[in-house]
């Protein structure tokens, strides 16, 4: 079995801010609340690791991609997620003294937050008037997998005006959902609608955007499978991963909907 706290039973609808966090909402957050501890069997929970996320940069030495991802499933549910920049992260505090990064959250605490900081909230910005194509969210995808399909549907919503016309080209898995949840470059939605991640790729961001308002699904708008095993752990049906609910159902709508030439 094994044990871990849940949130004040007085309070269930309140999440739950760690100790010395700096909460955005002091209304909407329990301070030091009393909790309860719950004993789950073992059998309903799952860890997903991967140690080294962005092999090939971290081998070409090009460490900005680089991460370490680790993320715990309860009942096939992602709950809590941790996304580490082992070698630090521009505007984020750092781990101490170690020079490392991580941001850390899910349903289980109710939030994202920095570790050693507080709440793991988006760069503050002026938006114009009128909006503008600079306000728009913005696609993350790899150049060396952006052709075909992939270049082909983020084109189409850049015409239709629902995110900004320029993808950025980021490397990782890690990378591009840390992108996601920080939006310092109003980064909002990694689609890649076919194989090529695995499911230790995106737990842990499944985790942190069901906690942020994001959601994470393959591209038929379904949940990730985590009851499969190592070998068959491959997103055959790709991932899609927004920081939005809502811009992220209506792209699969329109994926869905929609004639694709490319693969």
């Amino acid at each position: 079995h094994l044990r871990y706290r849940n949130e004040d039973t007085e309070h269930p609808h309140l999440p739950l801010a760690p100790e010395g966090a700096a909460a955005p909402d002091c209304d909407h957050v329990l301070r030091s609340p009393p909790l309860a501890e719950c004993v789950v069997d073992s059998q309903r929970v799952s860890v997903f690791i991967d140690p080294l996320d962005g092999t090939k940069a971290y081998a070409r030495g090009d460490y900005e991609p680089v991460s370490i991802l680790i993320a715990i499933i309860l009942d096939q549910v992602p709950c809590f997620g941790v996304i580490n920049k082992p070698f630090g992260y521009p505007g984020q505090t750092t781990v101490m003294d170690t020079g490392c990064v991580a941001i850390y959250g899910g349903t289980l605490l109710g939030a994202a937050y920095t570790a050693g900081g507080g709440y793991c909230t988006k760069a503050a910005t002026t938006p114009t008037s009128p909006p503008t194509s600079q306000d728009l969210p913005r696609a993350v995808i790899s150049s060396s997998r952006s052709a075909g399909i992939v270049e082909e549907f983020v084109t189409h919503l850049g015409t239709k005006g629902m995110i900004h016309p320029t993808p950025l080209m980021i490397s990782g898995a890690g990378e591009k959902s840390l992108r996601i949840l920080l939006r310092s470059e109003q980064e909002g939605l990694w689609f890649f609608p076919k194989p090529g991640t695995s499911l230790w790729d995106v737990a842990a961001s499944d985790a942190l955007l069901r906690a942020t308002g994001g959601r994470l699904t393959d591209k038929h708008g379904k949940d990730m499978d985590y009851s499969k095993t190592r070998l068959e752990a491959e997103n055959h049906d790709g991932v899609v991963a927004c920081y939005d609910r809502s811009l992220h159902a209506e792209c699969i709508k329109l994926f869905l909907e929609g004639t694709w030439t490319n693969n």
